[in-house]
């Protein structure tokens, strides 16, 4: 599900996020969607960033990605590079079931809308 922030100064600031900038890296959040848990009653939120697969990379161009990060506890703690059990760049970052679920809806949105030759 799309947020509209047309109507809001900017997006949410993950924890994700900001450990990121912390950590060097340049990040711009391109789009926030939400996404209710499957197992409990909460919500998570999910944005495609636009970043670098490293800190300080040496060619910044070659090296930008846009990879999607979720504010749940498995997506912290076990796919992004902000703690010690996860991966040590954002290249290496893995997607939690939220990111899976919610950019597979939203390519299949996508591919209805598309015509056909």
């Amino acid at each position: 599900m799309k947020i509209n922030t047309d109507h809001v100064d900017g997006h949410p600031t993950l924890e994700v996020v900001t450990s990121l900038r912390t950590d060097g890296y340049n990040v711009d959040v391109q789009e926030t969607r939400v996404c209710p848990s499957s197992s409990t009653e909460e919500v998570y939120y999910l944005q495609n960033i636009e970043t670098t697969t490293e800190a300080y990379p040496a060619d910044i161009v070659e090296s930008q990605t846009k990879p999607w990060v979720c504010s749940c506890p498995n997506f912290l703690f076990q796919h992004s590079p902000v703690t010690d059990s996860g991966p040590n760049t954002v290249g290496e970052m893995g997607q939690c079931k939220h990111i899976i679920s919610e950019v597979r809806t939203a390519k299949a949105k996508n591919d209805d809308k598309q015509s056909t030759l």
